[in-house]
């Protein structure tokens, strides 16, 4: 994805280019600039998360179309390159996130997650999460202790 939009023109008036009011509004130009960019976080979510790209988004109760260039190239890298699916469960588990977030400058925000990728998957590395390092209520032994009859504890 982030390979596709360094041929897309400026990156830091991406989000504002293709994304265009549905309707006349009142909001300022600061506003609706905000507005899309939750559009581009719901955007991402939706990409992410593997779900259809709409050609429409509500923001605060404002409509913003996705121009019609941009919806094409999005639904074709949705079909060419998919998430995996450990990205989209990850996706998923964080809705609410996308849901609050914005995205200003999209191939900034993609260079940030490819620069600090190999650092998280370090720490991720470094976790354990296997039963026992999660169990600190002691289920395991108690569970155990049931099916062997034993009433202790």
């Amino acid at each position: 994805m982030h390979n596709t939009l360094k041929h897309k023109g400026k990156a830091a008036k991406f989000v504002d280019d293709i994304f265009q009011p549905a309707e006349n509004n009142l909001l300022s130009v600061k506003q609706n600039l905000n507005n899309k960019r939750r559009c581009m976080a719901m955007l991402l979510r939706d990409y992410l998360s593997e779900q259809p790209i709409p050609k429409l988004y509500t923001c605060y109760n404002h409509r913003y179309n996705l121009i019609k260039e941009a919806h094409q190239s999005f639904d074709t890298l949705a079909q060419q390159q998919k998430p995996s699916l450990l990205l989209i469960a990850i996706t998923k588990s964080m809705l609410t996130v996308y849901d609050s977030s914005s995205v200003e400058n999209l191939a900034a925000f993609l260079q940030g997650i490819l620069d600090e990728k190999p650092q998280i998957i370090k720490e991720f590395g470094a976790y354990r999460c296997d039963f026992s390092a999660i169990d600190t209520q002691d289920t395991y032994a108690r569970l155990r202790d049931k099916i062997r009859g034993s009433n202790c504890g």
